[in-house]
């Protein structure tokens, strides 16, 4: 399981759930994950919940390139030390954040429903997941929120097996 942190939630609360996070690791918690509006709440300002997390050896990820662009990759990154980037649908505006990525093997968690209902893609055509896995970058296919998305794990690959 891992635990989902809200961005317009203070980083007071973000630093208590990172310590739920930790208090709990090895007993079915494996990650923690900064999630929500981009715009506005910058990965930056939830450093001392990421310190928290990285310095106990958990896997961190961090939603980001979704609305807000290359920017909030480079903060998810570089200033909380995240290991996966949920969405980063903008990354591809960037060709030094994608040889980072490529480089140093971190992940890109794609979620193809949420991504076009949201509008961070125009079109399901325009999505960038053939682009990211010609490149090289590792993808993985995810739901987002399956139960708004009203999509399932299954759903998803069959949305890539029948469109790219």
């Amino acid at each position: 399981m891992i635990i989902c942190s809200i961005r317009h939630n203070n980083p007071e609360e973000s630093l208590k759930a990172a310590e739920l996070t930790v208090a709990f690791k090895n007993k079915g918690i494996v990650g923690f994950d900064l999630a929500g509006a981009e715009d506005g709440f910058p990965a930056k300002h939830f450093k001392e919940a990421f310190s928290l997390i990285i310095n106990n050896n958990i896997n961190a990820t961090v939603h980001a390139g979704e609305a807000y662009g290359p920017e909030s990759i480079h903060q998810a990154l570089h200033m909380v030390s995240a290991n996966r980037i949920g969405h980063g649908t903008r990354l591809r505006e960037s060709g030094d954040l994608m040889n980072y990525m490529n480089d140093h093997r971190i992940p890109i968690e794609i979620c193809i429903t949420s991504n076009v209902q949201t509008k961070a893609v125009d079109s399901l055509q325009n999505h960038p997941i053939p682009f990211y896995y010609d490149y090289g970058l590792r993808v993985t296919l995810n739901t987002d929120n399956r139960l708004i998305s009203n999509t399932t794990l299954t759903n998803e690959y069959m949305i890539v097996i029948k469109n790219f």
